[in-house]
Formats: structure tokens, C-alpha cells, sequence
């Protein structure tokens, strides 16, 4: 009997977690955790041999050490023990898919089949937001008795934006952002099949639509970066020919389904440009929400630097130093760990993600790669996903957490792949 491979039965087992991985979370979670298993299994002797690991491993270990000092060892009122341990399960994809799911994206062959497959799992998210949107089609939906859920929230309901599948219109946003630039990169690449390259384009301006429609700035953002980061200045002039090809498109589905025109939301969009600007003063700086937190945010990190106050305070102890807004987390990454675990772990982990980007695009340029291979548009992607959380948070979304951590994996491959 030959011998079983397991390693490409994780491969497989990988695919198919990434393509539940949006519409079905709780499904493609178990499968991504079972090709981890499989490449442990497999992999685990080379688990100390790749330096990359060690930051992981010692965040780890500081996240542990912060919930047992504020856990068990702490007094404060302000611990929800529950919220507190169920906090390190947020961490876990960066542990376990940082280390183990290099085998399944090393190549560049891997990684192009991870691009479509992650364009291929925002099908479902594209095909609720046209429920929603479009049809006006609202849930929650829920089957397997709550194990999948599509929220499509009814306008008023929580946001007059569209948020598809998710709860948040900004997750919907960041889920159709990390995709945009391996659309891009698939219609590049495609040379014969004049067909797939067509629907391609299309499925382009259609994620480009339902991004506008999510009202996210941070989405808007991704859109500017992911052409902007490859094409330089002909960006613009691709931006126009994207424009002009989306509107009679935009048009038809206006009259068909009664959605609202793309000129709506670039106009909302260039107001709220031009609204800044020309308020653009430093007691307006000082008086905007955002600041408001952040300054709160600081506070609470000075008051305990090295471990931090532990996972689930920040809503409560936002509110106990004077906050007005009733917001969960400080839409800022780096102040949110730093204020849950401390400026320790903090560091380790920013400084890990700057020197992983850093190092693979270096690696990009010293192995004169074109920037239209994969791994150019793959750094591109991690690039918008990072920037993303400068401004909001997808830790606390277990399945954009995920796809985040695979991303991050891959900028470690890339580096691996110089050696």
C-alpha cells in the first residue's frame, strides 16, 4: 500500500477552508484548522528552525502572562474573566496558521491559487450585498442552528450602509478590499482566455461598487492603494477608463433593481474629502471622535504599560475615564493590544509585521520579480489589510482574522523563499 500524503490532503483541506471561509466561518475555520494539524504533524521539525517564529512564540507567551496577572492574580472590577480568556482565542490564528500553513502558500503556483480561491469566497458576500442593496432582502439568516449566520442588516438597523453577509459594513468593506488587488492581478495575467479576462473585469467593477456602497473610508482607501501601488501614475487614467466602462453598467442595474448610482456615492465620497480639507483645523482635529478615543486610549496604556489591562476592558474603562461615544474598542490596532496586553507585546508584534513587509518586498526587488507576479500583488494585499486596521479593528471577526494572518504567513514565504 503506498504511503498517504498527507500533506497534499491538508493542501486540499486548506482550499476548501479558504472557499467556506466568508460565507460559512465555523465550517471553513475547522478546515483550515484541520491542514494545520495535518502540516504539524508533518512540519514539526522545522517548527524552531525559522526565526520568523520566535516573535510569535514570545507574544504568545506575554498574552498568557497578561491574562494570568489581570485573571487571577488582579482584583479589578473591570475584568470580564469570560471576555478575558475567550480574548486569547483571537491570537491562536496568528499562532497556529503563522507557523503551520507556510507548506500550502509557499510557491508562487500556491499563491496564485490562493488568489482565486479568496476571489472565489467573496462570491457569497457579493451575492448578499445584492440581496441586500438590491433587492432589499434582509435577515439575519441562520441555519445549523446559528452555526452560519448572514446578518444583511435592514437600513436604520444598525448603519444605512451595506454590510452583506457580515454585521458591519465596514468588515464587508475590508473583506472585498484585500481581494481587489488579486482581481487585478488575475486580469493581468490572463493572456488567451479573452472570456475569463471579461468576467473578471467585471467582477472588478462590481467589487468596486459594493466597496463604495459600504460608505467605509478605509475601503475607499484600499481601492486607491490597490491601483496605485502597481500602475503609479497611470492609475488615474486606468481610474477613468474603470469609470467610464462602470457607468452604463451602473446604469442598467439603476433601472433593472433600483440600486443607487455610483455618482451618489462618489459624490458623498469627494464631499467628505473636501469636507475635511476645508475644515481642516487643529481644535476640529482635536474635537473629532476618533482623537477623542485615541487620547483616551493613551491614557489607559500609560497607566499600565508592561501588561496592559487584559482583553474585553477597554469599553468599560473607556467610559469610566469620561468617554461619550459607548465604543467597544479604539479602532486602532497597535493602541488596542497595547492597552489589552501592554507595550511589550505591542511592539513585538508591530515590529514583526513592519520588518515582514519590509523584507519580503526587499526580497521582491533582489530577485528582480516583475511587479506583475504574485507575490508583488500579494504584499500589495497585505499592505491595504494593514492600513485597514490603522483605523478600525477585524481582530474581534474571526474570520478576517484569519485571512490577515494567512496574508502576514505570506510575506513570510516570500522572505523563505530567498533562502
Amino acid at each position: 500500500m503506498k504511503d498517504i500524503d498527507l500533506l497534499n490532503i491538508g493542501k486540499k483541506l486548506f482550499n476548501l477552508g479558504i472557499i467556506f471561509l466568508i460565507s460559512a466561518p465555523s465550517i471553513g475555520g475547522l478546515l483550515l484548522l484541520l491542514s494545520s494539524i495535518i502540516s504539524f504533524i508533518e512540519r514539526r521539525s522545522l517548527l524552531f528552525k525559522n526565526i520568523w517564529n520566535y516573535p510569535i512564540f514570545l507574544s504568545f507567551g506575554i498574552i498568557l502572562l497578561s491574562s494570568f496577572r489581570n485573571g487571577i492574580l488582579s482584583k479589578q472590577e473591570v475584568i470580564n474573566h469570560k471576555e478575558l480568556w475567550s480574548g486569547l482565542f483571537n491570537w491562536l490564528p496568528l499562532l497556529i496558521f503563522f507557523i503551520f500553513i507556510p507548506p500550502y502558500i509557499y510557491s508562487k503556483s500556491q499563491k496564485i491559487s490562493f488568489s482565486k480561491l479568496i476571489i472565489l469566497s467573496n462570491f457569497p458576500l457579493l451575492i448578499s450585498c445584492f440581496l441586500q442593496k438590491s433587492m432589499g432582502i434582509y435577515g439575519p439568516f441562520s441555519v445549523l442552528n446559528g452555526l452560519i449566520i448572514w446578518y444583511q442588516r435592514m437600513p436604520g438597523e444598525t448603519t444605512i450602509s451595506t454590510t452583506g453577509l457580515f454585521n458591519n459594513p465596514n468588515y464587508t468593506g475590508f473583506s472585498l478590499a484585500i481581494s481587489l488587488p488579486f482581481i487585478i492581478f488575475n486580469i493581468i495575467n490572463i493572456r488567451k482566455n479573452k472570456l475569463a479576462k471579461t468576467g473578471l473585469i467585471i467582477l472588478l467593477l462590481i467589487t468596486i461598487y459594493y466597496i463604495f456602497s459600504t460608505n467605509s473610508r478605509n475601503a475607499f482607501l484600499s481601492i486607491f492603494l490597490s491601483f496605485i501601488l502597481p500602475f503609479g501614475i497611470k492609475s488615474i487614467i486606468i481610474s477613468t477608463i474603470i469609470l467610464i466602462a462602470i457607468m452604463p453598467i451602473n446604469i442598467i442595474f439603476s433601472y433593472l433593481f433600483g440600486i443607487d448610482s455610483l455618482l451618489i456615492y462618489l459624490k458623498q465620497f469627494f464631499d467628505g474629502i473636501y469636507s475635511s480639507f476645508s475644515s481642516f483645523r487643529i481644535e476640529t482635529i482635536l474635537s473629532s471622535q476618533r482623537f477623542e478615543i485615541w487620547s483616551k486610549s493613551i491614557k489607559m496604556i500609560l497607566e499600565k504599560p508592561l501588561l496592559g489591562w487584559g482583553a474585553g476592558t477597554f469599553g468599560i474603562l473607556y467610559l469610566l475615564n469620561g468617554g461619550i461615544y459607548g465604543t467597544q474598542h479604539s479602532h486602532n490596532i497597535i493602541l488596542q493590544i497595547s492597552q489589552s496586553y501592554g507595550l511589550p507585546f505591542s511592539i513585538t508584534i508591530c515590529t514583526t509585521v513592519v520588518l515582514l513587509i519590509l523584507n519580503a518586498y526587499k526580497n521582491i526587488l533582489k530577485r528582480k520579480e516583475p511587479d506583475t507576479s504574485i507575490n508583488y500583488f500579494w504584499l500589495i494585499s497585505v499592505i491595504v489589510a494593514t492600513i485597514h486596521q490603522l483605523f478600525d479593528i477585524v481582530l474581534f471577526e474571526g474570520r478576517l482574522n484569519i485571512i490577515y494572518c494567512i496574508l502576514l504567513t505570506g510575506s513570510k514565504t516570500i522572505i523563505m523563499n530567498n533562502k
